[in-house]
């Protein structure tokens, strides 16, 4: 796959894999990630046309850390807000103190402030444009200093930004369709003041949204997204996460043996996926490989299958006893 790496590039900062086609890039929190060539070509895409990069996959996919990973590549400030099922989608804009006008109100007219003093930019907001944000949307010098919303961020330098909106599958269906002004004009309206907030000259925006496909999402929203489905892991592929994640390790891995605990962890997604289960994801096959390394637990040991069932299986106890029974019958058999 063949494309100029114009906007988004982790083998630069990282270490590019030419055999396999991968990147890999240590992140600032000590987590590296692995790139294949799909997932680059989409950033780019998204930050070329600026537009939001839907990302989906199944749970434990690395879905949420590949935002995190693409704002260290691109050295851009980051945040996160995760959606809930009474998430609405001005809550990642702005929220309304109506409890602390009240409460002013009863203390008195003189103890009212105008409208805007109760206004609290959210996530999005301070993304867009800071000194709106802290301004509560009127002009540098319009707002008493008093009043002024505190930045999350502090003083953080930077117009730069990739914010995280994970999960939005577990949102009100409504949610979706009421980010459209925001994802097709990079724009927003405070609904109690009327003021419009544009994204602010000089400021760069990357929302990266993710999605674990227990909804179907709006064709309307998902039209206006660069959509990035990550791939279904093999064991080859694992087995590459696995060697640069537990690279520094001491003592080191071996690769043949990350390699045998990738093959073993295919095998049960493909007895989870014969029995209709949940299969283990890529995060699951990282914590057995975590355990194996703590513990000193093999493939080949005798406390694997317990370990399997307990990091991987995650099966009921009825299930597990339900197992060792049927194990004990056919031994005596």
């Amino acid at each position: 796959m063949h494309f100029q790496r114009k906007y988004f590039d982790p083998g630069v900062r990282g270490e590019r894999d030419e055999a396999t086609g991968t990147d890999t890039f240590p992140g600032p929190d000590g987590v590296v990630h692995v790139y294949d060539e799909p997932m680059v070509l989409a950033v780019n895409v998204a930050l070329a046309i600026k537009r939001p990069l839907l990302v989906t996959g199944e749970p434990g996919s690395g879905k949420s850390s590949l935002a995190r990973s693409i704002a260290a590549v691109l050295g851009r400030r980051y945040d996160q807000a995760v959606i809930t099922s009474r998430t609405q989608a001005r809550d990642l804009l702005w929220a309304f103190d109506a409890l602390k006008r009240l409460g002013d109100a009863q203390m008195g007219s003189e103890y009212i402030q105008p409208t805007r003093y109760y206004v609290e930019p959210r996530m999005l907001w301070w993304a867009f444009n800071r000194e709106s944000a802290k301004n509560r949307g009127l002009k540098s010098g319009e707002i008493p200093k008093a009043w002024q919303a505190p930045d999350p961020a502090g003083e953080a330098d930077g117009q730069a930004t990739v914010v995280l909106i994970d999960e939005i599958d577990k949102a009100d269906p409504d949610v979706p369709n009421d980010m459209l002004e925001v994802i097709d004009a990079r724009r927003f309206t405070v609904d109690e003041t009327g003021d419009i907030v544009p994204v602010g000259e000089g400021y760069d925006v990357l929302i990266v949204i993710t999605s674990n496909g227990e909804r179907e999402l709006p064709p309307a929203f998902l039209r206006r997204c660069v959509n990035l489905v990550l791939r279904d892991p093999d064991a080859q592929w694992l087995a590459r996460i696995g060697r640069s994640r537990f690279r520094d390790v001491a003592p080191p891995f071996e690769a043949e043996f990350i390699e045998e605990v990738a093959q073993a962890v295919m095998a049960i997604r493909g007895q989870a996926e014969h029995q209709g289960v949940r299969r283990p994801s890529t995060a699951e096959f990282l914590d057995t490989l975590r355990v194996c390394h703590e513990l000193g637990i093999g493939p080949r040991s005798d406390a694997w299958r317990q370990a399997v069932r307990i990091v991987l299986s995650k099966q009921s106890q009825s299930q597990a006893l339900e197992e060792d029974s049927h194990a004990g019958r056919d031994s005596a058999g």
